[in-house]
């Protein structure tokens, strides 16, 4: 399923939360959790346990503390369908960028963002439109 922005305009300031399937303590909104369940044929839970696997260094301060409390994050899906996921501390300072070799990923503009916020219990992904 190709993600479109419509899709994603129905997703807003909701309090529900789901467990990213991770040790580490990452939750994900409702519209996280379409994205992970629509992204593509086999769903995109792969993307966020991508960004949850960054998380643990993040919380301990390993990527600086702008990264820690608030990060940004996108994917962008390239042509060739490789991507590249980028993690940045929402001053253009790349934190973090990991280059995948294949995805079935689509979406509007071949691209989504995502934000990290800590809340000294939990990193929760969330869509701009849910923050």
């Amino acid at each position: 399923m190709k993600i479109t922005q419509s899709s994603l305009s129905q997703f807003y300031g909701d309090l529900e939360r789901t467990k990213v399937f991770s040790a580490a303590p990452v939750i994900m909104t409702p519209g996280v959790l379409f994205v992970a369940k629509n992204g593509g044929a086999s769903g995109a839970h792969w993307l966020m346990e991508a960004i949850a696997s960054y998380m643990p260094k993040a919380i301990s301060g390993g990527y600086g503390e702008d990264f820690k409390y608030m990060s940004f994050w996108t994917l962008k899906v390239n042509t060739d369908k490789s991507c590249v996921l980028v993690g940045d501390d929402g001053n253009g300072n790349v934190k973090v960028k990991q280059k995948i070799e294949y995805t079935d990923f689509e979406a509007d503009g071949d691209e989504i963002k995502f934000y990290v916020q800590w809340d000294e219990k939990y990193a929760t992904i969330m869509l701009p439109s849910e923050y």
